[in-house]
């Protein structure tokens, strides 16, 4: 939940950058490799459960930007092997910045730097 607060953070000072967060499969899911998280929600089995999971993440966490669920083939999440989660910035449609996977390479601070250099190109 830290990563989650410090990222709307983010979002908020960056106000002229568009944040787009896709939920993909949960890491930790009731019922499965549990732990006692903020969400407590099972593995979503279908498109709309997993709809569902991301609109609860968005209830809780409002500033994070537009959020979008990985449809249920986990397309995404195998794209940019981001399972537990990843950051990434795409700019004009192409990938500028793919930070390591989470949570050790969960990184907000490179994230940032990055994205304030991309900003100066313009």
């Amino acid at each position: 939940m830290k990563s989650i607060q410090e990222f709307e953070k983010i979002a908020v000072k960056f106000s002229s950058v568009k944040f787009l967060t896709i939920y993909v499969r949960e890491a930790h899911p009731t019922d499965g490799w549990a732990i006692n998280n903020s969400y407590n929600l099972p593995q979503a089995t279908s498109n709309s459960e997993r709809v569902k999971s991301a609109q609860i993440l968005k209830a809780q966490a409002s500033n994070i930007g537009t959020i979008l669920a990985d449809p249920i083939g986990d397309e995404i999440e195998q794209f940019f092997s981001a399972l537990p989660e990843r950051l990434a910035i795409i700019k004009n449609g192409k990938v500028e910045y793919v930070g390591g996977p989470g949570p050790f390479g969960y990184d907000l601070d490179e994230m940032v730097e990055k994205l304030e250099a991309i900003l100066k190109e313009n």
